[in-house]
């Protein structure tokens, strides 16, 4: 492989969810942010073993999941425009 040939997408676990235009914060919010912590450190761990030579891409950490989403409302599942969102900027900086 070639490090131009690898993305890191930095991302975290959705802390809450939106409810008919409310945002709810999910039971478990803090242990949800704990794991984000542990997250972080693991990507930390990935570039510096990559020298950060890497693609790295940034997903906005106010992130939230859509109780309307197809696969449900849960902490890893983002809202769809947050996925059009990351595809577009990712297809733009690569080609």
């Amino acid at each position: 492989y070639k490090y131009e040939q690898i993305i890191l997408i930095r991302s975290r676990l959705a802390t809450q969810y939106l409810d008919k235009n409310l945002l709810v914060e999910y039971m478990g919010a803090d242990a949800i942010k704990k794991k984000n912590t542990i997250i972080n450190k693991m990507e930390d761990f990935f570039l510096e073993q990559m020298d950060n030579k890497v693609h790295v891409y940034t997903y906005p950490f106010d992130v939230y999941s859509d109780k309307s989403f197809r696969m449900g409302a849960e902490p890893q599942y983002y809202a769809d425009s947050f996925y059009r969102k990351m595809s577009v900027q990712i297809s733009a900086s690569l080609y």
